[in-house]
């Protein structure tokens, strides 16, 4: 068999295993997407942004609570982060 024919014929295989893994991961990534979360979240909003217009300190108030939330998912993120690195150093003593 031609050597040219046989090179050809291995890059459309892999240019169609590309594309059934591209269609895969996409499909996937579509399927996952929680649309029931995401109404809520878009009623939440609307909640929070008639109680603001009653309680301008309910803006302020919810702003700190996210903000202290980000700082605790930082402060537990470099917490497994120096476990992880602990665990590694104690495997390679």
């Amino acid at each position: 068999m031609d050597p040219l024919v046989i090179y050809k014929k291995e890059a459309f295989d892999q240019f169609q295993t590309l594309i059934f893994r591209l269609k895969t991961a996409i499909t996937t990534d579509i399927l996952s997407i929680d649309y029931a979360r995401m109404a809520m979240q878009d009623e939440m909003e609307k909640m929070i942004a008639e109680k603001a217009k009653k309680d301008p300190n309910l803006v302020k108030m919810l702003e700190q609570a996210s903000a202290n939330i980000k700082d605790i998912e930082i402060l537990q993120a470099k917490q497994a982060s120096q476990k992880a690195k602990k665990a590694i150093f104690q495997d390679e003593e």
